[in-house]
């Protein structure tokens, strides 16, 4: 895990109303949900990473999708979903992170994410969560 990922876990999983929701308070996942994990959970997963070469000092801007998922068959209602995305985004929007190595000049959401699928077997994943603008600096 990058020191960016490593961030991202450390505010999710620190974050008493949010792990409250989840399966198990370090129910928060990078880049994939294991097979056999508990739902409900939360994924990251970087989208996009650009440098700005607009000055001398690296600075990279880069974006990451942030969503809780529920699953119908651990008994929690599709509405929880929403209340684990209002979690995230008060853990995250316009909050300062501290990233070993670098300044964090931003963090905002851009975008949401709202989606069902539906898995093999009858399974439904409700998914809930937004985009997620950082800026570092070094």
């Amino acid at each position: 895990m990058n020191a960016l990922a490593a961030a991202l876990y450390g505010r999710l999983t620190a974050t008493p109303a949010l792990t409250a929701l989840l399966a198990t308070p370090t129910s928060v996942y990078s880049r994939r949900v294991p097979q056999r994990a508990a739902y409900p959970a939360v994924l990251f997963a970087k989208q996009s990473g650009v440098d700005d070469n607009d000055n001398p000092h690296r600075a990279r801007q880069l974006v990451y999708l942030v969503k809780a998922i529920v699953a119908d068959a651990d008994g929690v209602s599709g509405a929880t979903v929403g209340a684990i995305d209002d979690q995230i985004d008060a853990a995250l929007h316009l909050q300062p992170l501290v990233v070993a190595g670098w300044t964090n000049v931003w963090l905002a959401r851009e975008s949401d994410v709202d989606y069902e699928e539906d898995a093999p077997g009858g399974k439904r994943f409700w998914h809930a969560g937004g985009l997620y603008r950082i800026r570092l600096a070094r």
